[in-house]
């Protein structure tokens, strides 16, 4: 189909273009060789057909419009169009897909050895030469193009000297490895990696944590690092999803009997082990991470599923709340991208609801950018964000929103009657009051 669609390209472009592949008849793809050679035809797209075995010397242009990392292929492939003819002069390769970067300049003659594929694969990236003027591609250590004639600079720097005398710095900070132990949680190593100048510093983090994890879980039992805790422990993520969220409600309203019990006591030693902090522990002491962040989707689906995770926290961990330990992370629902507009490059926005979308809106109309040239995308979910776009969003501790969990205008004995009233089993006539009192005050998404 690709090669299809390739051929009709060319065709509305004005050229005489066909496209064969495997599957199509014999008879076929001799018409196209001989079209070829005949001339009666100025292109053909394929997919994996011509690489070798065809003598067609009339080939003059080879175009790879896909990636391969084969360097046979490649050589193979543009050796169909190196053979010489009548009144040919020259072979142009289009590489639209960057191979000459990964496997070399046809023309150059590879260091063939007997290593293994691991070894090879390690080799680095061969030298590459574009010309400015004529973008032709040339080996490594061409001086002079030979298209256009185009010479290409030669940078050398002098060494500068000045005068001075040499001491020892003694005074260093901590090094790498000194920074990682130290950091304490997922905060901590996210800074370090900023600072380090880390493309993706989230993953770096979790991966570093992953592997205190794993180097835990290999130590005795009695060890000093081994044990169910550690001062740096990974938080472990709460995952719930749909309606599997009743679960949690489940188990913070209705205390249960027997091995159902004793299923729900494991279950509630297991949040206390991912919040860091005991729910019998008269204070906070043995707090390890100073925020738990609450993250779902910018949906009523999201709000429904925030709702069951503080019912949780309000039963099992009050104290976090109390003092403040608990927020909602506030992933946006909308992107918008702007192209650039004068000296401003183009840009991206995350927009938290409709109201920021307008406002965002309303300033690109101002800055003189046409209704069509920006494009809105609405995200459904966090499932539907990059790892870039959900650290960017939500996890940066410099960029994300966060809404603090608080009491409010009530006290403690007030919000929990609320939360029974609201949450609890054997409520749902309360429930059908409060909706009947205050239905209609709401604006909901049904």
């Amino acid at each position: 189909k690709q090669a299809q669609a390739v051929a009709e390209q060319w065709r509305q472009a004005g050229y005489r273009a066909v496209a064969v592949a495997g599957t199509s008849p014999k008879s076929e793809r001799r018409e196209a060789v001989e079209g070829l050679r005949s001339g009666d035809l100025d292109a053909v797209a394929c997919v994996d057909l011509w690489i070798a075995g065809v003598d067609i010397p009339e080939i003059s242009a080879i175009s790879w419009l896909r990636r391969t990392t084969s360097l046979v292929s490649w050589r193979q492939g543009n050796g169909r169009g190196m053979r010489t003819a009548d009144g040919k002069t020259d072979l142009v390769i289009l590489d639209h897909a960057g191979n000459r970067h990964r496997l070399g300049h046809p023309l150059d003659e590879p260091d063939w050895s007997l290593e293994g594929w691991a070894e090879r694969r390690e080799q680095k990236r061969f030298p590459i030469r574009e010309c400015p003027q004529c973008f032709v591609c040339l080996p490594g250590g061409t001086k002079e193009c030979p298209e256009c004639g185009h010479v290409f600079r030669i940078w050398s720097r002098e060494p500068r000297q000045v005068e001075g005398e040499l001491v020892e710095d003694v005074q260093h900070g901590p090094t790498f490895a000194e920074e990682r132990s130290a950091a304490q949680g997922l905060e901590d190593l996210i800074r370090i990696g900023h600072r380090r100048g880390m493309a993706n510093p989230w993953a770096w983090a979790h991966q570093v944590l992953r592997a205190r994890k794993a180097k835990r879980a290999r130590q005795p039992e009695g060890s000093a690092t081994g044990g169910a805790r550690a001062d740096n422990d990974a938080l472990r993520p709460l995952t719930v999803k749909g309606d599997g969220g009743a679960a949690a409600v489940a188990l913070t309203e209705k205390p249960a009997k027997g091995k159902k019990a004793r299923r729900q006591s494991t279950d509630s030693s297991g949040e206390a082990l991912a919040a860091a902090a005991d729910p019998a522990a008269p204070d906070l002491s043995g707090l390890r991470y100073g925020k738990i962040c609450i993250l779902s989707d910018a949906d009523v689906d999201g709000s429904h599923i925030q709702v069951l995770l503080l019912t949780l926290f309000f039963r099992h961990f009050p104290k976090l709340i109390e003092f403040g330990h608990v927020y909602v992370a506030r992933p946006p629902l909308f992107r918008v991208d702007a192209p650039a507009r004068g000296n401003k490059p183009a840009s991206k926005a995350y927009a938290l609801d409709e109201a920021e979308l307008t406002a965002i809106l309303d300033k690109l109309r101002k800055e003189g950018v046409r209704e069509s040239a920006w494009s809105i995308s609405r995200f459904k979910g966090l499932g539907e964000m990059n790892a870039e776009q959900l650290w960017e969003t939500t996890l940066n501790p410099d960029t994300r929103r966060l809404l603090p969990v608080q009491l409010g205008g009530m006290d403690f004995a007030q919000t929990e009657g609320l939360i029974t009233r609201l949450m609890g089993k054997g409520e749902a006539a309360s429930r059908r009051e409060l909706m009947e009192l205050h239905g209609d005050s709401v604006e909901i998404d049904v």
